[in-house]
């Protein structure tokens, strides 16, 4: 029965177990290896790096002893060849172990993951919410990946919820570097007649307002109006807004500054029976290489196959609080809109 079972999904397509079921037994057979021989990866780690280290005292030695006749040209290119295996190595099990922590959270909570970039995923999000999902200018092969689907059961009920990530090539003619957007959506408990659209400020905008160019609600909150911009059906109407707000307590509204102001590049969209939460980056803010920390305190993903080939605590806590909070947003806010 379980297999039968469909998945809500914002852009309406119908999801099952049985859509990935191809892309699911390769991964299960991939991490099944590791989990059987969780040292193969440290083995393999050290067994590279030795070789590198090697390598790198046999170019160094050749280059000392020609360095008069070839000078030092040929250092970048001897260095890059020497560590490439390992810099190869370390990527792929990067990407493997970020995909493998994402495929065990989501077996232990019963949730559907899909890992690879789905092209199609796009234009489904973008007949259903152009709004947010319209193509910027100089965006290229926009898709969707590390895609879950499932029941988020947090402290104040259960709640049908997707999260992925946009990804796109470049946003401009003078950069190709890929853009990754992470995407939340929870589905509401009533269809919305109104859509609600909350963009963070930004300095210009706020130059032109404060010079009368232009409108934004205008609320007893002081921090809330430095924080968000906020767009009813496509268009200012501040009448309206102030209504909306003004039901709002003080506490969700300190709830909605505190989630821009940890993620300043977002936005918060409420439309038809869904919630969107939108921001820069991956699903975690920062994903854990495979090498030390070296002490940095902003990466949140903990697991390190390097050392135990399981899920960290840490990662499930986070993915926990994120979707709590969101929750608890979503329907706060969305109980006063019509």
């Amino acid at each position: 029965m379980g297999e039968l079972k469909t998945y809500w999904d914002p852009a309406g397509e119908v999801i099952t177990r049985a859509t990935f079921w191809v892309e699911d037994r390769r991964m299960a057979k991939k991490f099944g290896y590791y989990v059987k021989n969780p040292k193969s990866i440290r083995w393999k780690f050290l067994i590279y790096l030795g070789l590198t280290l090697v390598a790198n005292v046999v170019c160094f030695g050749v280059l000392y002893a020609f360095v008069e006749s070839v000078g030092t040209v040929l250092i970048f290119p001897m260095l890059f060849v020497s560590n490439y295996p390992l810099v190869r190595y370390v990527y792929r099990i990067r990407k493997l172990q970020c995909d493998a922590i994402k495929k065990m959270i989501a077996n232990r909570n019963n949730w559907i993951y899909n890992p690879s970039k789905n092209y199609g995923r796009w234009k489904a999000m973008n007949d259903q919410f152009p709004e947010i999902f319209s193509l910027q200018e100089k965006e290229r092969n926009p898709g969707f990946e590390d895609e879950f689907w499932g029941e988020f059961k947090g402290r104040s009920g259960v709640c049908d919820f997707y999260s992925g990530v946009y990804h796109c090539s470049g946003r401009s003619e003078q950069s190709t570097e890929d853009v990754f957007t992470t995407v939340h959506a929870i589905r509401l408990n009533k269809t919305l007649k109104n859509s609600l659209f909350l963009q963070p400020e930004n300095k210009n905008t706020r130059f032109w307002e404060n010079l009368g160019v232009g409108t934004d609600i205008a609320l007893e909150s002081h921090q809330f109006n430095e924080a968000f911009r906020v767009i009813k059906n496509g268009a200012l109407n501040q009448v309206d807004l102030i209504e909306i707000f003004k039901q709002l307590s003080p506490t969700v509204q300190e709830q909605l500054v505190a989630l821009v102001k940890e993620n300043p590049d977002s936005s918060i969209y409420f439309g038809k029976d869904t919630f969107f939460f939108t921001r820069k980056g991956g699903l975690f803010p920062k994903e854990l290489k495979l090498t030390t920390k070296l002490g940095d305190p902003s990466i949140n993903m903990q697991t390190n196959f390097l050392w135990k080939v399981e899920v960290n605590p840490k990662d499930e806590a986070y993915l926990q609080e994120r979707f709590e909070t969101l929750f608890n947003i979503a329907s706060n806010v969305a109980k006063y809109l019509e």
